[in-house]
């Protein structure tokens, strides 16, 4: 139930904004994507009580299905040009020189970008990578 109530407000929020602004969009969305080992490391070594598998089991779940999520979200999303980054590889908070790595990569991808595309105007039909996965969008994802 609370899931629906989120997802119509997600809705309403997304054709909202699609109206009072459809030609602002970013110049590129960048992903960090990190298995879920990966993501288990850092959770655990950011040592939030809440956010530990050892206080809530059910989390294991949940995390795993947050890290599926974010790939089919990244796989779908066409809202504007986007790079991937591998965080298992590159650990931007623990490593100064990772940072400086992603910054890099990111500054070329925006070069490239730009000169490519220009200042764009990017917009999607995919409610999938405006962030919906409502059950009445499930549908979409697999056609």
């Amino acid at each position: 139930m609370e899931v629906e109530q989120y997802d119509n407000l997600l809705n309403t929020m997304l054709r909202e904004l699609e109206e009072s602004a459809p030609l602002k969009h970013p110049d590129l969305m960048v992903h960090i994507k990190v298995s879920l080992n990966t993501m288990i490391e850092r959770i655990n070594k950011r040592g939030r009580s809440y956010e530990q598998i050892a206080n809530d089991p059910t989390l294991y779940d949940y995390y795993k299905e947050l890290n599926q999520r974010y790939d089919e979200w990244y796989e779908n999303f066409d809202v504007c040009p986007k790079m991937q980054i591998d965080g298992d590889q590159l650990d931007f908070v623990a490593n100064e020189d990772n940072l400086m790595v992603i910054l890099e990569m990111i500054q070329e991808k925006l070069a490239e970008v730009r000169q490519t595309h220009g200042k764009g105007h990017y917009c999607t039909d995919k409610a999938i990578a405006k962030g919906d996965f409502s059950k009445k969008n499930a549908a979409s994802v697999t056609s």
